[in-house]
């Protein structure tokens, strides 16, 4: 049985045991393990960048005293070309809504380019309307433009069965475990989860 990279790596530091202790120590934001500064890297959303300037954890200094964690963000290392995901969420008015009318102001206003770059501003999520994402305040942190330069580059997140299991992501949870236990081959776990996700959905299409 061929190792997947998430097992080669999970037996380099110790082992599925010693990897969920590690992972135990920390919670949410500024507990996180990148803010209390036990890992060099982590892959999140442009959010937590903001959550960095808010919180600006301190970590401990080569003198035994604490320093505010310096940080920056980059590309994903990668050995062929850069890469990266994106996606969100949708507003939408449901069959039958008795305030269809409010509901498509509403739309209008919350998709437009104030209300775009107001929700920037609040959350540091990229907008989907490029000239939203390209307010002034926002281009103005440095940080900015390079998540900006990231979307030429960016891919998708395509699901095209949420409507009929919107919760498939349970199926992979299912198999990860076993996977990086060594009880599960990497492509064995995934087939195993696909077959569950492409049941659930051809269950909830009658």
């Amino acid at each position: 049985m061929k190792p997947s990279n998430g097992k080669k790596w999970t037996d380099r530091y110790g082992g599925y045991s010693n990897f969920q202790k590690f992972r135990g120590q920390f919670s949410a934001a500024p507990n996180d393990a990148f803010m209390s500064g036990k890992v060099a890297m982590i892959v999140d959303v442009n959010g937590y960048a903001s959550q960095l300037n808010f919180y600006r954890p301190s970590v401990p200094a080569a003198d035994g005293k604490t320093a505010t964690l310096d940080w920056g963000i980059g590309d994903i290392p990668y050995n062929v070309k850069k890469a990266s995901t994106s996606g969100g969420f949708t507003l939408s008015i449901p069959r039958g809504s008795k305030n269809a009318d409010a509901a498509w102001e509403f739309i209008k206003c919350a998709a437009g380019n104030e209300g775009m770059s107001s929700w920037g501003r609040d959350t540091y999520a990229m907008p989907s309307n490029l000239t939203a994402a390209k307010d002034p305040v926002l281009l103005a942190d440095p940080n900015w433009q390079f998540m900006l330069n990231a979307m030429t580059y960016s891919t998708p997140i395509g699901v095209s069965f949420v409507k009929e299991y919107a919760n498939w992501g349970e199926q992979v949870g299912k198999v990860e475990n076993d996977i990086l236990q060594g009880k599960l081959d990497a492509k064995a776990g995934l087939d195993q989860a696909q077959k569950a996700i492409d049941t659930e959905v051809a269950k909830n299409k009658k």
